[in-house]
């Protein structure tokens, strides 16, 4: 099965923090309970979501059909950094133009471990190495529900994704 998977993490241990962003976008979306300290969350219209951001809003996405993944972070709306990989039509590319390492681990408040195991990750330079890069970011941050989780695919089978996780909130600004 392919596995498109695109969504938000907000850094926050409180589910009203990712409802606020979507009431206040107008966006339909739908929000996981907490997990290491971060509410994951998906949203119709998620590329305008940083504009009502007042915290750490981690954007990701991911593929199994190919290598590629990437992430843009905002601390409120202000891009922190931003990386994405892929190896696809257009061969192997990696844009770090705007991944700020130091920013980047001064936000998140990493640890010197994770900080070491991050730049090792960043200065991956072939399509070898690279497998399994989007994992080991989302395991380095703590970040969980990141397979087969974008707002399409939920909002088209909502039925059964509510038996597997059934404590999800569905927000819908039109109810």
């Amino acid at each position: 099965m392919s596995d498109f998977s695109d969504q938000l993490h907000l850094k926050t241990t409180q589910t009203t923090d990712a409802l606020q962003i979507l009431s206040k976008a107008g966006a339909k979306g739908y929000v996981f309970q907490p997990t290491n300290g971060w509410v994951t969350f998906l949203a119709q219209e998620r590329n305008k979501l940083s504009a009502y951001n007042e915290g750490l809003l981690l954007h990701f996405s991911r593929t199994s059909d190919f290598l590629g993944w990437g992430f843009t972070l905002y601390e409120g709306t202000e891009l922190v950094s931003e990386y994405s990989i892929q190896d696809y039509f257009d061969g192997f590319i990696i844009n770090k133009e705007q991944l700020n390492f130091d920013k980047l681990v001064s936000v998140l408040a990493l640890d010197e471990a994770t900080q070491e195991a991050l730049n090792t990750l960043f200065s991956i330079d072939n399509p070898e190495e690279a497998e399994g890069g989007d994992f080991s970011f989302a395991q380095l941050l703590g970040l969980e529900h990141i397979e087969y989780l974008a707002f399409e695919v939920v909002d088209a089978d909502i039925d059964n994704v509510l038996e597997e996780y059934e404590d999800l909130i569905c927000y819908n600004p039109a109810s």
